[in-house]
């Protein structure tokens, strides 16, 4: 047992340390003192198991406010938990007579929700503790006990109430779900729709099998009277709410309780909330049987008042990304553009993304769309002398939704039409200086799929494009600022794609020109014209080799391609390089 006990000890305190000293500095105290906790109970596994209990109750009976105290309390559950049963109970009547509140926030902290969290699950320790010891059974016996004594006020005379410091305890410890049935009492609904009871076990002992729980949340969702009585007070429902985002994706059987809920209370804030959390696959299973009703809600809601819309239309999105629905007319959403409010504009310009993003809209249907669009993105200056936060919050969106639109639906094949489309972007999308406004690399990124479209039909005309995006940028400010260096990470596939349609002189072209434009994104093109070189047989041309001591070229780019030709001397060694190996490589080195 000693030796386990140090094994576990030290390698609880390795993971501790893996991280940088900085890293260590910045965690919270309890992880520091469980460690040393540990330690601690491993310097003592060797002792008797009458000098145990008498160093696990000196523990619990130590100044608790202390670190090194609290660090022996951890290491006192460690302990405890290899004592036969009479002992064990000593420790655990110990444990619960402490009622000054430091000391029951130490004992909770350092032993009672490590001791009922399962190996990594747990909150503190990561070291499985033996579900079978005497300690754990104890303890697991008195949390069911206290929590038969819900609903309870949290504190009496500034103490934790046994049952509240329970309830604490297994919501903090997130235990398995075998061992969670283990310690829910047997309790009625009212119990588990009640904020002072078990509130906060309902979702995850649902997610176990509890069927009280279970029962309780159906009544919650299905029952007006039962759902009327707990909207009073919002702890309860926000406790849900916060829950099954928490356990859908796990548990994706938990979605028909927001369902259900929507569905009585035509309020689906809940649902959408889950459907984002939960795996797409397996929401339509769970959908399916609901999809006639929710179609049904869908269309009560987007015929009904701004703020109803609004929520239908989020339905709506909701519904296209996990059970497959198709998206409304654009016709219908341009003039719930034309006409709507902030929210109800913002809820439907994102239901528009969601559409073109999901490749159910072709060029055609994006037609209604561009002109309201278009006035959306670019307000006149008359119409929003001060625009407001939520006017520019549609503003942004808009631009965003328009630009992504273009760029994944424009028809490439006609290369005057997709020019034009681009042409017209350019203006609203790259700012002419920071006075302007910010570079927004979502939206610049979009280009680049838009390049990437082009180039296999006119790689001229997508070369045209990067080039203007290039000198746009390098005229925004020279330097290689961070928004410009995550764009041009981010266009590394549009770049292979157009590089690799050129041929050798329109690649050549477009890397001579490009480097004496922007430097982020010339770096990025640099790059990856060295990596198409590098799957060939042939070295690098002249032409590009030049560049690694070319006058007046950026340091930065310099560096870049010196970089990339030694790795190509170093994977193609033997070949012919005289002219790289003869050159001093301080040439290559800022």
């Amino acid at each position: 047992m000693a030796a386990q006990a140090r094994r576990l000890a030290a390698t609880h305190f390795e993971g501790l340390l893996n991280d940088s000293a900085q890293d260590l500095l910045g965690r919270e105290l309890d992880a520091v003192e469980s460690a040393l906790g540990s330690l601690w109970a491993a310097s003592k596994a060797i002792a008797q198991a009458p000098d145990r209990l008498k160093l696990a109750l000196e523990a619990v009976a130590g100044e608790l406010g202390n670190p090194t105290d609290r660090a022996k309390l951890f290491g006192a559950g460690l302990l405890a938990t290899h004592l036969d049963e009479r002992a064990a109970g000593q420790v655990v009547q110990a444990l619960l007579a402490l009622d000054e509140p430091g000391a029951q926030t130490a004992a909770l902290d350092m032993v009672v929700v490590p001791t009922l969290a399962d190996g990594e699950r747990g909150e503190h320790d990561d070291r499985p503790r033996p579900r079978d010891s005497a300690f754990v059974r104890l303890i697991e016996t008195s949390c069911r006990e206290a929590l038969l004594q819900l609903p309870a006020p949290p504190y009496r005379d500034r103490r934790r109430t046994r049952p509240r410091l329970f309830l604490e305890a297994v919501w903090r410890a997130r235990p398995a779900p075998d061992t969670l049935l283990r310690v829910l009492p047997d309790a009625p609904q009212e119990v588990w729709l009640n904020a002072d009871g078990l509130a906060k076990l309902a979702v995850p002992a649902a997610a176990a099998g509890q069927s009280q729980a279970d029962q309780a949340l159906r009544a919650w969702a299905t029952d007006p009277v039962v759902h009327a009585a707990c909207a009073t007070d919002r702890q309860a429902p926000a406790t849900f709410a916060t829950d099954f985002v928490e356990y859908v994706a796990a548990h994706p059987r938990l979605l028909a309780y927001p369902v259900d809920e929507a569905l009585l209370t035509e309020n689906t804030n809940l649902l959408v909330t889950a459907l984002a959390s939960a795996t797409p696959r397996e929401a339509a299973d769970v959908l399916s049987p609901y999809e006639e009703r929710l179609r049904a809600l869908a269309h009560t809601l987007t015929t009904g008042n701004p703020n109803r819309r609004r929520q239908g239309y989020r339905l709506i999105r909701a519904m296209m990304d996990s059970a497959g629905w198709s998206p409304p007319d654009s016709s219908v959403l341009a003039e719930e553009l034309r006409s709507g409010a902030s929210p109800l504009r913002i809820a439907v310009l994102e239901l528009i993304r969601t559409a073109v993003l999901s490749g159910r809209w072709i060029h055609p249907d994006l037609e209604p769309l561009l002109p309201v669009l278009n006035d959306l993105a670019t307000p006149a200056a008359d119409d929003h002398p001060l625009p407001g936060t939520a006017d520019k919050n549609v503003a942004a969106l808009a631009r965003h939704v328009l630009t992504t639109a273009v760029c994944r639906l424009t028809p490439v094949e006609d290369s005057d039409q997709a020019e034009a489309a681009y042409a017209a972007l350019l203006p609203s999308i790259l700012p002419i200086s920071p006075a302007d406004g910010p570079l927004v690399t979502e939206d610049i990124r979009e280009l680049g799929r838009l390049i990437e479209r082009m180039a296999p039909h006119d790689p001229g005309a997508a070369a045209r494009l990067l080039l203007k995006v290039s000198e746009a940028l390098h005229a925004y400010d020279p330097r290689v600022l961070k928004p410009k260096r995550e764009i041009a990470n981010r266009w590394s596939v549009p770049l292979r794609v157009l590089l690799a349609h050129l041929g050798s002189t329109g690649r050549k072209d477009l890397v001579l020109k490009l480097v004496t434009q922007d430097v982020a994104l010339a770096r990025r093109a640099v790059e990856v014209f060295a990596q198409l070189q590098e799957s060939s047989v042939a070295d690098p041309p002249a032409w590009f080799r030049e560049l690694a001591h070319r006058p007046g070229l950026s340091p930065t780019l310099q560096q870049s391609v010196g970089n990339r030709l030694r790795m190509h001397a170093r994977t193609r060694c033997g070949g012919p390089w005289p002219e790289l190996l003869e050159q001093d490589a301080s040439e290559f080195v800022p």
